[in-house]
């Protein structure tokens, strides 16, 4: 539910004229939510099993937020046209 608040606090503080917004409450907002999304998001590929119905070999796997460099290190690399 914090998530759902703070993309309604964003929300709001874009229709406001820039004097009435509140900065602070912002950045915590866009902080926490960068937080999540790179606690969440990982680079990790669900295995498929083709011959049951494309269904996950997991159903539930575990998720860590332990290293994010892989991440980075894709988005800061220079465009070269590689994958």
């Amino acid at each position: 539910m914090h998530q759902l608040r703070c993309l309604d606090v964003i929300r709001d503080q874009l229709t406001r004229p820039k004097v009435d917004r509140d900065v602070h409450l912002t950045n915590h907002c866009m902080n926490y939510l960068r937080q999540i999304i790179m606690c969440h998001g990982d680079t990790h590929l669900d295995p498929i099993l083709y011959t049951s119905d494309t269904k996950t070999v997991e159903d539930h796997p575990v998720r860590r937020c332990l290293d994010w460099r892989a991440v980075y290190d894709r988005v800061f690399r220079p465009q070269d046209g590689s994958v």
